[in-house]
């Protein structure tokens, strides 16, 4: 698959998508309809009627497609062919023919960079040109072959061929079946440069099991991920060091229904995400095997933030990019002094583990010199398999600098010409500065966002909080929620971001049948409170239905919540029926231990038996009230109708 601001592309082995007929390839509105679009349909073949796509590479206005393919669109094109994104009609003018090999022309996996298109495969030339197994075409005018570059992967006993390619700025890291690669010997996976004649980097020679194959590459700023097999060993993914050292080795194991094996692999900054044929994902020296089916994230521990408090405490936290995968950090390094919890009571040694919300409260050194330090990492789990080799480090008498962060990682807000707040946080000492803007998800700036350009939050020594307003618009268009972020950057010199150094933020809908209007802000990642709170509402009238404000359907008589989080506020609304007095909608807070809850006089309603309020006044004392009706995990709630009085109760379990 691949995708542009307002499509998606996708090929396989399939006769259907969305409820269309469609085969191998097919083209998703991500704007409006999310449907296939039924009259992008290029048609592609071979002389026996056998066709199949297995890689796409997209430009702004073009999209290219390989594979064993001899025909698109009636005219003759073997292996590779550009199509246009909006009517998906072929590019007559673009041809890059490859050679056929048994009848089929392999193109196996194909990559842009720049103005070139990178095509890997099985194949002895391609437009005439003699290159094996990999090429560079450009991407403009007929598709012209650069003769310069190549890099002439072989093997030793026969053609071999490509069948992955990542790129990390001008290296190209290949790999598939080959001996050599540029007359340099290599075993099945190479790393050359794009540029020149694509020369084999002697210098990146990993050692991997012998016999290795390479089934997908993803490189980036985490480094670069390799997945593959060899004869008789389970499918492994492997990360590797810029040069070219095996960092990481995680297993995809066996399960009963067999064949696993992984796909494709994308990189980002704090880890490779994997997708496959599995069940279930072992991390080695890890804590055992993980349920993952199919897809997985292969979490990478960066360097930790560590920062000195004005209160004589060393703070640990996550760094910008990392987020809930790092659930603890070890420490590496105690330099003249000792390291203590908080209150002094509990001695930290080198080698020990301290929980994301440890190191966020701060951690009391004791300098016995000037030069008394601590180092730590970051850490996955509770294991020494689990923590990160990446060190961070900070001496007790160097000056603090300013680390800046949000104080949450997550926003809602009802749409509507109101204000966004976003507070941002200065730990360490000093003063320092940070820019923030915003970025358009699927929020789209000037329709339901005002576009904050790059702001400089100037913090003083004496300053620790700055608040950022971001300004919405209302529209009377039915649509679905909009979502966008707010984000740090370019903090001053000797400053630092820490996480959540992002705030995604989501528009509730105010236009649609629903009614949502709830507004509701979450806690940081590592202060958050268990989600184990439920809430029962009970109510007399088969036909009455209830939910919390914000979610998109009714639930009848009895229907159980779960999920909430305690020491928190939810708000109970209630489904109008004809003919009837409809309740006002209630506030519900869920207490951490138990709830107490009463009714007062104001809530009596006439609502001719139909449905019941929730008391008007939850955070008053039972003592208080006659209407209260207490007990450990739950509450009753009584309301009076007309004429006659009737109990009707909504329980809520902590």
């Amino acid at each position: 698959m691949t995708a542009n601001a307002s499509s998606l592309f996708v090929s396989g082995f399939f006769t259907e998508i969305g409820n269309v007929s469609q085969s191998v390839l097919a083209k998703v509105d991500l704007i409006g309809s999310d449907k296939v679009d039924p009259f992008w349909r290029p048609e592609i073949g071979n002389v026996d009627d056998v066709s199949v796509v297995f890689t796409l590479a997209l430009t702004d206005d073009s999209l290219f497609i390989g594979g064993p393919f001899q025909h698109v669109e009636g005219q003759i094109r073997a292996g590779l062919a550009k199509l246009d994104t909006v009517d998906g009609q072929l590019d007559l003018r673009w041809s890059a023919n490859v050679s056929d090999q048994n009848g089929y022309p392999w193109v196996y996996a194909i990559l842009i960079h720049e103005t070139n298109l990178i095509v890997g495969g099985a194949f002895a030339s391609i437009k005439g040109s003699s290159k094996t197994n990999l090429a560079k075409v450009s991407t403009r005018g007929s598709g012209i072959v650069n003769a310069v570059w190549n890099p002439n992967p072989k093997h030793s006993e026969g053609l071999g061929g490509i069948g992955s390619l990542a790129v990390s700025g001008t290296n190209l890291y290949v790999g598939g079946g080959f001996s050599s690669i540029g007359g340099i010997r290599r075993s099945n996976l190479a790393r050359v440069d794009l540029l020149g004649s694509g020369r084999c980097d002697i210098s990146w020679n990993p050692s991997l099991p012998a016999d290795f194959y390479p089934s997908s590459i993803g490189s980036g700023a985490s480094g670069t991920s390799i997945s593959g097999s060899d004869y008789g060993r389970i499918e492994t993914v492997f990360r590797l060091d810029d040069s070219g050292n095996q960092v990481d080795d995680w297993s995809v194991p066996p399960n009963s229904s067999g064949g696993e094996s992984v796909y494709d692999i994308s990189v980002s900054d704090n880890g490779a995400y994997v997708v496959g044929s599995f069940g279930t994902l072992g991390i080695a020296n890890g804590p055992g095997e993980l349920r993952r089916n199919g897809i997985a994230f292969l979490a990478v521990a960066g360097a930790p933030v560590l920062s000195r408090e004005t209160n004589g405490l060393i703070v640990i936290l996550r760094n910008a990019v990392n987020g809930q995968e790092v659930t603890h950090f070890r420490i590496t390094g105690i330099t003249d002094g000792s390291l203590w919890d908080p209150d002094g009571t509990h001695r930290l040694e080198i080698g020990d583990f301290v929980t994301v919300a440890a190191g966020a409260l701060g951690l009391k050194f004791i300098a016995n010199g000037p030069n008394g330090g601590i180092a730590a990492v970051s850490a996955l789990n509770q294991t020494p398999g689990g923590a990160g080799a990446l060190e961070s480090r900070i001496e007790w008498s160097a000056p603090s600098v300013p680390i800046f962060s949000f104080e949450t990682n997550r926003l809602e807000a009802t749409e509507g010409p109101g204000i966004i707040r976003a507070t941002v946080r200065k730990r360490g000492l000093g003063a320092g500065s940070v820019l923030v803007s915003t970025l358009g998800i699927t929020a789209k700036h000037g329709t339901d966002i005002d576009q904050l350009p790059s702001q400089l939050l100037q913090f003083s020594a004496e300053q620790f909080t700055r608040d950022v307003f971001v300004q919405m618009i209302n529209n009377s268009e039915v649509e679905s929620d909009e979502v966008f972020a707010i984000r740090l950057h370019d903090p001053s010199a000797g400053a630092t971001l820490a996480n959540p150094a992002e705030v995604i933020v989501t528009i509730v809908d105010d236009d649609n049948c629903i009614g949502i209007s709830q507004t509701t802000t979450s806690l940081p990642t590592e202060l958050q409170l268990p989600a184990r709170g439920s809430l029962q509402v009970t109510l007399d009238q088969p036909l009455g239905q209830w939910r919390l404000v914000g979610e998109p359907y009714w639930h009848d008589s009895g229907a159980v919540v779960q999920g909430l989080h305690q020491s928190s506020s939810y708000r109970v609304e209630f489904k109008p029926l004809p003919n009837l007095q409809a309740p006002t909608t209630r506030s519900i807070f869920i207490y951490s231990e138990r709830t107490r809850h009463s009714k007062s006089s104001t809530s009596r309603l006439r609502l001719r038996g139909a449905i019941s309020a929730f008391c008007s006044n939850p955070r008053k004392s039972c003592r208080q009230s006659p209407w209260c009706v207490e007990a450990p995990g739950r509450i009753e709630l009584a309301s009076e109708r007309r004429g006659d009085e009737q109990s009707e109760c909504g329980h809520l379990h902590c």
